[in-house]
């Protein structure tokens, strides 16, 4: 998590309190200049650690003790990317739980998420092990398609 102030993540508790949680990953993104993936994670670590019961000193305590982890952390975020880039959506999500340590359903949707940003920001990304599952599919089908035709034609 980037470095934000005791106010700051008042702020960002109280907008979470609200129950606006896009309204604080703006906030969060705005003060640290974080990715929007960044900030959803780190936002979901604060409320996290906040309703399991820790005080806002305690997370600000965590954060400054968590950023001499930043090195390891990058490389697993690196190794998330490198497995959806191959296409290993399965693989991303068990390294991101591991490092995380969220559930199976959030690391879903984070890697989904993750996945979608980077086809916006760049239209040619197309995940190393999508490509051909159209038609290795359709071809399956005509395949079937075909044996009960046959079958149809001799009976």
């Amino acid at each position: 998590m980037h470095q934000i102030d005791s106010g700051q993540l008042e702020t960002l508790l109280e907008t979470l309190r609200s129950g606006n949680q896009i309204e604080a990953v703006k906030l969060y993104r705005e003060w640290t200049g974080s990715s929007l993936a960044e900030s959803k994670q780190a936002v979901e670590d604060v409320q996290r650690k906040f309703e399991s019961g820790m005080s806002a000193e305690e997370i600000l305590q965590s954060a400054e003790a968590g950023s001499s982890n930043s090195n390891s952390e990058d490389a697993q975020r690196q190794a998330v990317l490198e497995e959806i880039r191959k296409g290993r959506k399965l693989q991303a999500i068990k390294i991101y739980r591991d490092y995380s340590g969220v559930g199976l359903k959030e690391a879903k949707e984070f890697i989904e998420q993750l996945t979608e940003q980077l086809k916006k920001e760049d239209p040619t990304f197309v995940p190393k092990g999508n490509a051909g599952c159209g038609a290795a599919a359709l071809l399956l089908v005509a395949g079937v398609c075909g044996c009960i035709w046959g079958i149809i034609l001799i009976v």
